[in-house]
């Protein structure tokens, strides 16, 4: 289980070029996602920016958003299932995106949180029993009949001539405290 933000899991790119751009990261340009992935959808990352990317640390898996560089679209984040446990991979620092400033980033914490962790994630409530005349509000099902709820309000009072008296007095202050 991992969460790798611009950084390979071991191993170096190859290549002097590839080494280059590992170090200083290369421009990106329009960003795009696959809404119907169980970690993006009903996200909203369209005001995501990323300033440099390093393509080159993201290993082979799923991809789930995208970047334009060079003018071709290219695997940003991907998600990589294993046998055992699952890791998700970015090619980009936090440091070079607005990612941590935008609500869809915790959201897609816990989603990659649950799906490398499983059953083990859901939490679990360890609460003794509800006091005597209290109800527990997570049983739904079990709870009595619903009881009618008390009227709401009371009757309209109406303030309009005692508001014009309180004007009038306000008033005759400000002539006599001149």
């Amino acid at each position: 289980r991992a969460l790798c933000f611009g950084t390979e899991l071991g191993g170096t790119p190859a290549g002097a070029a590839a080494a280059a751009a590992a170090v200083e990261g290369v421009p990106v340009g329009a960003i795009d996602w696959r809404r119907d992935s169980p970690l993006c959808a009903g996200l909203d990352l369209a005001e995501l920016r990323v300033d440099r990317a390093f393509p080159t640390t993201v290993p082979p898996g799923e991809p789930f958003l995208f970047g334009e560089i060079g003018g071709e679209p290219v695997p940003l984040a991907v998600l990589v299932q294993g046998a055992n446990a699952s890791s998700l991979h970015f090619g980009f620092r936090l440091a070079d995106s607005n990612l941590p400033l935008l609500p869809a980033f915790p959201q897609l914490l816990r989603r990659a949180f649950v799906g490398s962790h499983g059953a083990a994630a859901l939490p679990q409530v360890l609460t003794s029993a509800p006091p005597a005349g209290e109800q527990d509000l997570r049983r739904r099902g079990e709870l009595a009949a619903d009881r009618p709820l008390p009227d709401f309000g009371t009757a309209p009072v109406r303030l309009g001539p005692w508001l014009m008296l309180a004007g009038a007095l306000l008033l005759a202050l400000r002539l006599l405290v001149r």
